[in-house]
């Protein structure tokens, strides 16, 4: 069955933009939950970071760091495996999908 609008939203909310609707579908068919979805897509993009250098320079030209996205997405996968609802979250089968809250000034 195909994900709602609403439950795109709300995965886009937790995943971001990649992968696209055709790929999260398949996934939601296959995996049932979109806090799976969800997991599964981030536990790939971690293992992705892990397996890549968390810093590298180019002397005088340019620098990367992702030792804070790893730190930051570490975060993200033990809040959604915890499955603790939080002020932004939205509860969908039993799993928390984390929606995000902006706050304007």
């Amino acid at each position: 069955m195909a994900l709602t609008a609403g439950q795109i939203i709300a995965i886009r909310r937790e995943i971001g933009s990649e992968p696209d609707d055709a790929t999260l579908n398949a996934a939601y068919d296959r995996l049932g939950t979109l806090g799976l979805v969800a997991l599964e897509i981030l536990e790939t993009r971690y293992a992705d970071l892990v397996s890549s250098p968390a810093q590298f320079t180019v002397f005088g030209e340019y620098g990367q760091n992702t030792g804070q996205n790893l730190i930051d997405l570490r975060g993200q996968l033990e809040r959604l495996r915890s499955g603790i609802p939080d002020a932004g979250g939205i509860l969908t089968s039993g799993v928390v999908i984390y929606a995000p809250t902006y706050e304007t000034r």
